[in-house]
């Protein structure tokens, strides 16, 4: 497995450790904490499998579409940018 793809799965891991740990406090839990924190995680798991598949998408995002596609855009202010549909496979 390449080294930053370790290093964004290590990232993701903690971002669901700080999720969980703020899902589990009794008084005054940060459900928005919890929220950002999944999402970044999700996010850096996505990086982590880009890396993986050894795309250049610096500055872009990512959803999976199904087994075999992703969208891929960029985020701006009036919306998203540069989307495409990439197979993955």
């Amino acid at each position: 497995m390449k080294v930053e793809t370790i290093e964004w799965i290590g990232k993701a891991e903690g971002d669901i450790r700080t999720s969980q740990r703020e899902f589990s406090v009794n008084e005054y839990p940060n459900y928005d904490a919890v929220c950002f924190h999944s999402q970044q995680c999700a996010e850096k798991y996505l990086k982590a499998q880009l890396e993986a598949l050894k795309k250049e998408r610096i500055g872009q995002h990512s959803m999976l579409i199904n087994d075999q596609y992703r969208i891929c855009f960029v985020w701006a202010e009036e919306g998203s940018e540069r989307v495409e549909i990439s197979d993955y496979h």
